[in-house]
């Protein structure tokens, strides 16, 4: 399950990607408990039960012919950031050369000094 965050009517949402059909279905078509959630809220509430429930929906959906009346058309212009304002600042290194692996081996060093100085 593939959850995105995505624009409609000028807001931002949360929905479920569906690859194979290239629809997002809104979240808050499976419970008023998704409504006004944010991604960060919807991921920290998701539990392995939660998720195959929400699979189980989107099958039952399909079924009664609902599915076709809440997906919208997948658009990549309509894909925001998944999370729009992050809880913490997020930090990438690439490693994928050896250049790299020696930047984040002093990167890491830095990291844990200011990691530690925050901590404390």
């Amino acid at each position: 399950m593939k959850l995105v965050t995505y624009k409609e009517k000028e807001e931002s949402q949360v929905g479920i990607f569906r690859e194979n059909e290239k629809v997002i279905l809104p979240i808050q078509s499976f419970g008023t408990e998704f409504l006004g959630m944010t991604m960060q809220e919807i991921v920290k509430k998701l539990t392995n039960e939660k998720v195959k429930w929400l699979e189980q929906e989107i099958e039952a959906k399909k079924k009664t012919g609902e599915f076709k009346k809440i997906q919208i058309p997948y658009e990549k212009d309509r894909l925001l950031a998944p999370i729009l304002v992050p809880d913490q600042d997020v930090i990438c290194v690439g490693v994928n050369y050896p250049m790299h692996a020696e930047e984040a081996v002093k990167m890491d060093k830095e990291l844990s000094f200011i990691r530690n100085k925050l901590i404390k």
